[in-house]
């Protein structure tokens, strides 16, 4: 049986492993952090958690998307959230019903990662620092030894993918070259909370700000007895933050 590394215990790397599982195929990962679901993320504080990542599931056209969704329903990894979506433009605040109901998790969008990496083999806090090719299989070189692989599977993002692969396959440009047209746009999320005393309606889980150049989405993530918190997504926060200043 070929060995199989994936590198990154975000979504797609747990996805790939806990498919190849299935099928009984054994794989390692290799995960520079002590936790899993990468950009799946959920803080936690005031005795509450925060999403600030992912924020909602919703169905889509895929057969086996939908077919992993219904799974984390039956397990109680996600539950219904809302069928509502409000949008905020200069004519104001409107409502529209969605066709596919959104779901969100009672624990924090990071249990879909956690549920993923049941029974698979993670390495945590190693760290990638050069990869190559020797013998016509894949070295990993990392913090934590080298690993070998015959097949390697990449799942961070194209700049840190290529990042990675530059040092050790500089002569493999059919491998880097497809990478450099991948552009990514950065988004900065703010959490905001304040004492729940204050009125909000209930329905306003999620507005689209459809005008703004800066200010995306806003959704009511938490509401409990004592606190309130909102996630605000900025469009590209880095370049907006710096034209502004």
């Amino acid at each position: 049986m070929k060995d199989i590394v994936i590198i990154g215990a975000g979504i797609a790397g747990l996805a790939c492993g806990d498919w190849l599982r299935k099928r009984g195929i054994k794989t390692q990962i290799l995960e520079k952090s002590a936790g899993v679901a990468g950009r799946v993320a959920t803080r936690r504080a005031q005795g509450t958690w925060l999403d600030h990542g992912l924020t909602y599931l919703q169905t889509g056209t895929d057969p086996r998307y939908n077919a992993f969704v219904k799974e984390l329903l039956d397990c109680h990894v996600i539950q219904f959230w809302t069928e509502s979506r409000f949008f905020l433009s200069v004519h104001g605040l409107a409502n529209q019903l969605e066709d596919r109901p959104l779901f969100a998790s009672p624990n924090g969008l990071n249990t879909i990662g956690k549920y993923l990496a049941q029974n698979q083999h993670i390495n945590y806090k190693t760290k990638v620092t050069e990869i190559k090719i020797k013998d016509d299989r894949w070295q990993i070189l990392t913090d934590q030894g080298e690993f070998r692989a015959d097949i390697l599977v990449m799942t961070p993002p194209a700049p840190q993918t290529k990042e990675l692969l530059m040092a050790g396959l500089s002569d493999y440009p059919q491998i880097i070259t497809p990478l450099e047209h991948i552009k990514f746009s950065s988004t900065m999320s703010l959490l905001a909370g304040y004492h729940n005393s204050r009125s909000v309606p209930s329905d306003w889980e999620v507005i689209e700000c459809r005008d703004s150049k800066v200010l995306q989405h806003l959704f009511l993530i938490v509401q409990n007895r004592t606190i309130l918190v909102v996630l605000l997504w900025f469009y590209t926060a880095q370049q907006n933050l710096q034209r502004n200043t």
